[in-house]
């Protein structure tokens, strides 16, 4: 018999899931506060969480964070009765495996429950031991993911997860036929299953090869392994920017035009070729020990989009980096990945967000409304040149910002050598 931890503070929605699940033959056990639910998931044997998003005390994506951030694999389904497309977004990216929206239909839920279940597949619940490494069964896009040692399609070796999120896990793997280490991203399973996505993300993909630029992360294939898509894609040592900014606060001036401009130089020759990123942000640059920044992830946001992970098929990045446009689910263009150059220009002068809010709605109501903070109102010193520039490109209107990332690279590049 499964075990699942429902965690859910609406009584009447925890008393006819509580009803249903266990007439379906699933252990329930029930708890109305947040906090009390982490610790029981702390505690392990339960085979599915499903977790409310607004919970006391601790909501659902702190739970899932949480959980993640420890190593805890067990498959995670979120619930919300907020219909925002950037709710469920998040909740993909901190690592839940499914989401529902209020009000539910209990068919729905059971069908999810076992779609989550089936891609686990056995041994996800905490203390229980995963598949050897030789394991052929193991499911590549499943919530254990791989262990040290798998090799995929006969030649990739894993040696370490690299990190996680919505569209599905990377590690980094030893080629073993040219004896170099890549970056392998495993797409998740509800992604790769939906092949008209697929196709369009190949043809992306087709452009985004030939760009060979030292700020842009180079993609190798898209291949597919036991039903399973995944991509290589060059290995970058190092850490990300967001890494950076947090243990380094605020950074100086000349090392945020540095790493501003050298992403500049990356975003102006992907827009060449016709490539928008959408979905820039300091997670998806990389910089490694000699400075050098470079840009990963050029068309995930594309195929985010096609599969249907925001709903509507239109909201696509990450809500403290989206431009208004992108808030208001309109159309976007290169100067969508100008606006948020100019976020992470900002988050790297003053070492905070130019907005902020307990919500993403309430984030995304100061993208489209609120005027953007001067940084020089953190920092006097920091040149009226350059803070002129990140308030350019944090205009509302797309008209009104810098009309090609040449533009900004071309005024950033004399303040990257300012003493």
């Amino acid at each position: 018999m499964k075990h699942i931890l429902l965690v859910e503070d609406d009584a009447a929605s925890l008393e006819a899931l509580t009803i249903f699940l266990e007439g379906e033959n699933f252990k329930v056990t029930s708890v109305t506060d947040g906090e009390k639910g982490f610790h029981l998931a702390l505690e392990g044997g339960y085979d599915l969480i499903i977790l409310d998003w607004g919970l006391p005390s601790m909501n659902g994506l702190e739970i899932c964070q949480g959980l993640r951030a420890r190593g805890i694999a067990v498959p995670v389904i979120m619930l919300t009765g907020r219909k925002s497309e950037v709710d469920r977004v998040l909740g993909l990216e901190c690592g839940a495996d499914d989401y529902i929206v209020k009000p539910f239909i209990l068919r729905e839920v059971l069908a999810r429950i076992h779609a989550v279940l089936r891609r686990a597949g056995p041994g996800t619940s905490r203390g229980t031991e995963g598949p050897k490494a030789s394991d052929p069964t193991t499911t590549l896009g499943g919530a254990r993911g791989l262990t040290v040692g798998h090799v995929i399609a006969g030649r990739y070796e894993i040696l370490e997860e690299l990190g996680r999120g919505g569209m599905g896990r990377v590690y980094r793997a030893r080629d073993r036929e040219i004896l170099e280490d890549v970056a392998l991203k495993i797409l998740n399973p509800e992604i790769a299953d939906d092949e008209t996505a697929m196709e369009r993300f190949r043809n992306e993909l087709k452009t985004a090869r030939r760009i060979s630029h030292r700020n842009v992360c180079r993609v190798y294939d898209l291949t597919r392994a036991g039903g399973t898509y995944f991509l290589t894609m060059e290995y970058l040592p190092g850490e990300d920017l967001k890494r950076l900014i947090k243990d380094k606060g605020r950074l100086p001036v000349t090392a945020a035009a540095n790493i501003g401009g050298q992403v500049a130089d990356g975003l102006a020759e992907a827009h060449r070729a016709g490539i928008v990123h959408r979905d820039l942000k300091p997670q998806n640059i990389m910089i490694d020990r000699e400075g050098r920044a470079t840009i990963l992830d050029f068309g995930i946001a594309r195929l985010a989009q096609a599969t249907g992970l925001t709903h509507s098929g239109t909201l696509v990045g990450t809500p403290h980096y989206m431009s208004p446009e992108q808030a208001d689910g309109l159309h976007t263009d290169f100067r969508t990945d100008i606006y948020a150059l100019g976020v992470i220009l900002f988050e790297m002068l003053a070492g905070r967000l130019p907005f902020d809010a307990d919500t993403a709605a309430a984030v995304l109501r100061k993208h489209r409304m609120e005027p953007a903070p001067d940084p020089r109102d953190v920092d006097p010193q920091i040149p009226d040149a350059l803070s002129r520039t990140v308030l350019r490109c944090l205009q509302k209107v797309p008209a009104d910002r810098f009309q090609s990332a040449e533009e900004v690279s071309r005024i950033l590049a004399p303040l990257a050598g300012a003493s």
